[in-house]
């Protein structure tokens, strides 16, 4: 028993006694205890919520010349620095083609978004239009996709 030999009655005496590694070792566990705790509440708070996950994946396809490559760069940068800040923006994965003359696309872009409101409001935004409009004039092709992620993992187009 931790206690038994010395007279550790109460915890400031536990404090005072004990070496610096059994107190941190007391802190680790209590520690780890109230992360437990902590994560399983947020985690059943996430799956009463609509799941963990946002369910509303968007894939835009650019096609660039060589030319304004580095300003549609820039002007998604920018983009992309105001989308973050959003309410219910998960990720963005972006892909650039390394030779163009082999591929379809330049870009191809991966948006998640946590529902359907959440992307309503950061398109109907004011800033993010003027900011795609600027993206779009840089393209010699823009397109726009709805996807929905499926429970085995693979994405499907949805077609209305």
């Amino acid at each position: 028993m931790l206690f038994s030999n010395n007279n550790y009655n109460e915890p400031k005496e536990f404090n005072k006694c004990s070496s610096i590694g059994h107190r941190n070792f007391v802190w680790v566990f209590i520690g780890i205890g109230c992360g437990y705790i902590y994560g399983t509440l947020e985690y059943k708070k996430k799956i009463r919520d609509k799941g963990i996950y946002g369910d509303f994946i968007y894939v835009d396809e650019y096609i660039v010349d060589d030319q304004n490559k580095k300003q549609f760069e820039k002007n998604y940068n920018k983009l992309n620095i105001h989308s973050f800040k959003n309410k219910g923006y998960e990720y963005t994965k972006m892909f650039k083609a390394i030779k163009n003359e082999n591929c379809p696309l330049s870009y191809l872009q991966l948006r998640l978004w946590r529902n359907k409101n959440c992307y309503e409001q950061y398109v109907n935004n004011k800033n993010i239009q003027t900011l795609l409009t600027n993206l779009k004039d840089t393209c010699i092709f823009y397109s726009t996709q709805k996807y929905k992620t499926i429970v085995d993992d693979s994405i499907v187009r949805l077609i209305p």
